[in-house]
């Protein structure tokens, strides 16, 4: 099959859930399919590009307030907004990501400038924000990143995740005598969490991926999870590609996503 030639194709997914509620299901529906709406459009215009489609599919899911992604994601333990982000575009294999960010209401969109317009991979907190202004990107003060929702959300997951930081530095296992408090954040979050992520191929077969996070509830100021670390939480090649949702921590021990992708290099198919 010729370059150009090819049928495009787009996945979103918004999350991993293990409790949303049943009046809001629609909703993430109609939402999710929407994102993927606006990154299949880019794909069907003349030129459009598999780096396009994912950024205009992650920052729908970061703009809406439904998902944990830009505004309304959740907050860590100082109450604050700070987000990760990535993309990468598969046959070049440039990539870019934000780490820790808490002005940008699209932080998938800075990867991409990171990722074309810089000579590094990965920027992180203050120089992340620096490098927004001298590129004239829209940024915002980090409150106006915090939703009502997630407000309420880290009041009654808060108690829950200290817990567990409490037993894990401790040295102790999660189990019975903590309440499972792992299991516990993930259900006080009321479903409102996880990664939301796109992978594409354009016409001419080349494949991207974008992903963006605000992060588990409660956590820690600073941590960072799997989705800026190239290779944890989302990996593009030729051959193909992959992103991953759920524990962050047990994702980069693994570095699933390459793995994934790995695994498809050696002739396993995506499924």
């Amino acid at each position: 099959m010729s370059k150009g030639s090819i049928s495009p194709r787009i996945i979103v997914q918004g999350g991993a859930y293990r409790s949303m509620p049943c009046d809001k299901k629609d909703e993430y529906k109609k939402e999710t399919k929407e994102s993927a709406r606006k990154g299949y459009a880019i794909l069907m215009q003349n030129g459009g590009t598999a780096v396009e489609a994912v950024e205009a599919a992650v920052r729908e899911l970061e703009d809406n307030g439904y998902f944990n992604a830009g505004y309304g994601s959740l907050l860590n333990n100082d109450r604050e907004v700070e987000c990760d982000a990535m993309i990468m575009e598969g046959h070049t294999l440039k990539c870019g990501a934000v780490i820790s960010g808490r002005h940008f209401k699209n932080p998938v969109s800075l990867s991409k400038i990171i990722m074309y317009e810089s000579p590094h991979c990965v920027l992180s907190g203050d120089g992340a924000l620096e490098f927004a202004g001298i590129k004239k990107f829209p940024t915002c003060k980090p409150e106006e990143l915090i939703s009502e929702q997630a407000r309420e959300k880290v009041k009654v997951s808060y108690k829950n995740y200290l817990d567990y930081v409490k037993y894990y530095y401790d040295g102790k296992p999660i189990g019975e005598e903590t309440g499972d408090t792992l299991s516990a954040v993930a259900m006080d979050t009321d479903g409102h969490g996880d990664t939301v992520s796109a992978v594409a191929m354009d016409t001419n077969g080349h494949l991207a991926c974008a992903m963006s996070t605000g992060g588990m509830v409660g956590k820690l100021k600073g941590r960072v999870g799997d989705v800026p670390l190239i290779g944890c939480g989302g990996y593009v090649n030729e051959k193909g590609g992959a992103t991953v949702t759920g524990y962050g921590e047990s994702i980069m021990r693994l570095t699933l996503a390459r793995d994934v992708v790995y695994n498809m290099e050696n002739g396993q198919n995506a499924q």
